[in-house]
This record gives structure tokens, sequence and C-alpha cells, in this order.
């Protein structure tokens, strides 16, 4: 999972939550199924996602039964949930 470039420092009364795919198995899928979702960024670049211009929402990860990990931040205190 990468950090964002941009937060230099972080407020800890704030919410922060990533969501992740598991690597192995999963990644395969997770990038068919990315290039499935957007054939123009995939047809352009083959590691289109490394650019990070897309968004895919956990629901759809889900509804597309693909597992998602929630890992966030609350009060400076981390926290992993698998859904």
């Amino acid at each position: 999972m990468e950090t964002c470039p941009y937060a230099v420092a972080n407020d800890c009364t704030l919410l922060q939550v990533w969501y992740a795919v598991p690597p192995g198995i999963h990644r395969a899928r997770f990038e068919k199924l990315a290039q499935e979702l957007f054939p123009k960024d995939a047809a352009s670049c083959a590691n289109f996602l490394r650019h990070k211009t897309v968004l895919i929402t956990p629901a759809l990860l889900r509804h597309h039964a693909m597992p998602v990990v929630t890992v966030g931040c609350s009060s400076c205190f981390a926290y992993c949930s698998y859904c």
C-alpha cells in the first residue's frame, strides 16, 4: 500500500481509511476487472493503474466478488478488517 506523497503532517483527530485488494491470486483478477472497466486507459498504457487516475469503489469490487481489506487510522490507532 502506498502512502499519499502530499500528506506531510497528519491530524490524528481525522479518520483515515484505505481500501486494498489482497495480493496474490486476487491481483490478476483485480487488474483484469480494471481493464474491463477502463478499456481506453488500459489500451493506452499496460500499467495504467500506476498512474492513479481511476477510482473503483469497494462496493463495485464486492459486486464482482473481489475481497476488500479495510485499513484505517482513528485517533492515531490503526485497525485492519477483512470484508
